[in-house]
């Protein structure tokens, strides 16, 4: 009570003038109608009891229109992330989880957005934490199975997608894993996984499953179009893990896949 009472003197300030208006008279008419109740003659008591669960119900309206536009600090981190402004993440998701206020999906955002910057052992340790607090959730595991992944710890990345796949992540994350054996060197396992990945709609997934397939299986090599558009995705994941074994193999990769532009 106490703490919906305080969430609501914090809101109110930033609520539109008619709208406070519109609580305050609210809350007025209702202290108005608990007086009446205890002076009222009992055959009206009735009536105004439903007056003040009218009132009641008026108010809960006025104060979820009040805060129709506010959102949590994790929705705003989500969309931010969705945007590609990671600062934004950072600044709503850091203070929580300093304060230890942050829940495993938090966790996992913010462990995913560290990735993206580049911090890996931050982002390792944070998606450890989410892993700790629920072990059997495919969103913190794939998100700690890919980042030990771009460390080089390819093994065990390997371990934590499949756990993520197990736990219902969706298919798409199966090309992580195609991505792990073939970075592990374990072609065989690489080859039969393909046929349980389907990227058609992600250009730069796509690319690496023609790229493979170019490479072992004797396909034809990828389109140049296709090259074109997925090439910039692996050239920047190069660049940001440049200090790890991953970054070091993509690097490998992305000069193959330039000689094909140039033949």
């Amino acid at each position: 009570m106490f703490w919906l009472i305080s969430r609501i003197r914090r809101d109110f300030a930033s609520w539109e003038r008619p709208t406070r208006l519109g609580f305050l008279l609210a809350i007025g008419l209702l202290v108005v109608a608990i007086v009446l109740f205890f002076i009222a003659p009992d055959s009206q008591r009735q009536t105004v009891i439903i007056g003040i669960g009218a009132l009641i119900i008026v108010t809960q309206i006025i104060v979820m229109w009040g805060n129709r536009g506010m959102m949590s600090p994790l929705t705003q981190a989500q969309r931010a992330f969705l945007r590609g402004d990671l600062d934004v993440v950072l600044a709503h998701l850091e203070p929580l989880h300093e304060s230890g206020q942050v829940d495993v999906r938090g966790l996992t955002l913010l462990g995913n957005t560290y990735r993206q910057l580049g911090r890996l052992e931050e982002s390792a340790a944070v998606l450890s934490e989410a892993v700790d607090n629920s072990p059997i959730h495919h969103f913190p595991l794939y998100g700690f199975g890919r980042t030990l992944i771009v460390q080089g710890h390819y093994a065990e990345g390997t371990t934590f997608v499949e756990r993520a796949l197990e736990a219902g992540a969706p298919a798409i994350v199966r090309f992580d894993l195609a991505e792990a054996y073939y970075r592990q060197g374990q072609i065989e396992a690489l080859m039969n996984s393909l046929a349980d990945v389907d990227v058609t709609d992600e250009p730069q997934r796509q690319l690496f499953m023609d790229f493979w397939r170019w490479r072992f299986a004797g396909a034809q090599p990828p389109e140049r179009s296709l090259i074109e558009t997925g090439l910039p995705f692996w050239q920047g994941q190069a660049e940001r893990f440049a200090g790890t074994p991953y970054g070091v193999s993509v690097v490998e990769d992305v000069e193959l896949l330039k000689t094909l532009l140039n033949s």
